[in-house]
């Protein structure tokens, strides 16, 4: 706000001088960041001698009030910077505490949904066409695994547990689960078991299984019989 200073005048400083003036202006700002005697402006016969006089006028008259209000460039930039300072440290641990929330936040959200996944077991039998597994739409008999398919969580722990009652070897074969087991082979009363563990996919879909050995040509190439798939959802 700009400050009003008050017309005064100074004494003679010889018998026959004028009495130089001065005279009133209003303050700006801008005023306090420079030296007093730039703000005010002196009349009379003896403008010229200004200066000291100027500095007799304030002394006589007590202005020391207008000197106590002048401030230094030094003291405004000084100050300037320092709420700058302030300012900006207080910004970045605002936004550094929220980013640090935040990714906590987000570890514990992964974090509890994995917990709340409870693992998951699979029994799987193969049995071939003598064993009676599955027939095929001709009415005969085929080698199968029985389920063909089987669902999981995502990121479930998945155990597997299969019996194979064929004597010949199979496997099972998922690209897509990062899994390829052989199971050899066993008898009608005696399978051979082979137990395997994956974690499953955090992507929902479909996983696609399938035997690589050499069985029964026609269930080899069927979806149902030695070829299946695993669903995440």
């Amino acid at each position: 706000m700009p400050l009003s200073v008050w017309p005064f005048t100074a004494g003679p400083s010889h018998a026959k001088d004028t009495y130089p003036t001065v005279m009133s202006r209003v303050f700006q700002p801008h005023d306090f960041c420079r030296p007093i005697a730039r703000v005010n402006t002196i009349s009379g016969n003896h403008a010229g001698q200004d200066r000291r006089s100027l500095a007799g006028v304030t002394k006589a008259h007590g202005t020391e009030r207008i000197k106590a209000m002048t401030f230094s460039r030094g003291m405004f930039i000084s100050a300037g910077l320092a709420m700058a300072t302030v300012v900006l440290a207080l910004a970045a641990a605002g936004c550094g505490g929220a980013s640090k929330a935040t990714k906590q936040a987000s570890l514990s959200g992964v974090a509890s949904q994995s917990a709340s996944v409870a693992p998951a077991t699979v029994k799987l039998v193969i049995k071939s066409d003598e064993e009676h597994g599955k027939k095929g739409p001709e009415d005969k008999w085929h080698d199968a695994y029985l389920p063909s398919g089987f669902s999981v969580k995502p990121s479930q722990h998945v155990t597997v547990t299969i019996y194979n009652y064929d004597s010949g070897i199979h496997s099972f074969s998922a690209p897509g689960l990062n899994v390829n087991v052989m199971i050899p082979g066993g008898t009608a009363t005696s399978p051979h078991t082979a137990t395997f563990s994956f974690t499953a996919p955090a992507k929902a879909g479909s996983y696609e299984w399938f035997c690589d050995q050499p069985c029964d040509p026609w269930a080899m190439a069927q979806a149902g019989y030695m070829r299946g798939a695993v669903t995440v959802a």
